[in-house]
């Protein structure tokens, strides 16, 4: 789960993150590595939106974390994270 970027005094919103990551037994992938992809050299086609180079950035930083442990899920279907070597638990909408 991305850790979301918090407005000015809203360290609420990051408690409540952390504590749902934990007791749903997800990772929380922190924010910096993805200011890390958007500040780097060439990182961003308008400021904004990551380009290619940005993308790769990104997926090298998170390939750690989630390469070799997602299996694609069906439509329809939601995933928790697993750890490398597992896959992730199908879950049906609520």
């Amino acid at each position: 789960m991305w850790e979301l970027p918090l407005p000015p005094l809203g360290n609420r919103y990051g408690i409540a993150q952390r504590r749902l990551a934990s007791v749903s037994g997800v990772h929380l992938i922190p924010k910096r590595e993805l200011i890390a992809a958007l500040a780097c050299a060439g990182g961003t086609v308008d400021g904004v939106h990551l380009s290619d180079t940005g993308q790769r950035r990104l997926a090298d930083a998170l390939h750690p974390a989630i390469g070799g442990g997602v299996r694609s899920l069906l439509p329809g279907e939601y995933g928790r994270y697993e750890p490398p070597g597992t896959n992730p638990t199908p879950i049906q909408p609520p």
